[in-house]
């Protein structure tokens, strides 16, 4: 790559170990692109996986959500708030993962869901409100998407985040979600 004058490396379709090794491996060969972009390393054990933050100098992550790792945004979104306290209540000490995140988003999915049921729920009624949610942020945890089936419409919205004097920071857009993207989907 490095010969080849590869300045952008995609890893998005990627588990935490492969940019963390990428990152490892390029450095060791003085390669250093441009940019490294990647999801997968937004993971609390990113950093010591790679051992020398410097090395993720040019990594840029698009986060589908508020940034909760290091509490990023705990002061300026309630939700993420909310999500980190919960996590601290329910298993004090362990840092949460972008899985814990998916179960906490889903899980106020189903409850705005129950919520729109009404007070005799069934299978049919919680199916049915769940179809009707047209749109969902998780009371701002999320970008808001539409998660009904009848359209299969994601968000296009993202923060953009990197390492910064060795912790994980913000760095687009300064709050909220940056949504000039357009969102594609891709059925194979």
């Amino acid at each position: 790559m490095k010969a080849d004058g590869v300045q952008i490396v995609d890893m998005q379709y990627s588990d935490v170990n492969y940019p963390t090794m990428f990152l490892q491996e390029a450095a060791q060969q003085n390669y250093h692109p441009d940019a490294v972009i990647a999801t997968a390393p937004y993971d609390s054990n990113f950093l010591k996986l790679l051992g020398n933050p410097s090395l993720a100098s040019n990594l840029y992550v698009m986060v589908k959500s508020a940034l909760w790792l290091n509490g990023t945004d705990r002061a300026t979104n309630p939700a993420v708030n909310t999500f980190l306290t919960w996590m601290d209540r329910a298993k004090p000490g362990v840092k949460p993962t972008i899985y814990a995140q998916y179960a906490w988003s889903a899980a106020g999915l189903f409850l705005q869901a129950m919520h729109n049921a009404g007070p005799q729920i069934t299978q049919t009624s919680l199916l049915s409100a769940l179809s009707q949610i047209g749109s969902f942020d998780d009371s701002g945890f999320l970008p808001a998407n539409d998660p009904s089936p009848r359209t299969s419409k994601g968000s296009p919205c993202i923060v953009v985040a990197g390492i910064v004097n060795g912790q994980w920071a913000r760095l687009n857009p300064p709050s909220g979600f940056d949504c000039d993207g357009t969102w594609h989907l891709f059925n194979g």
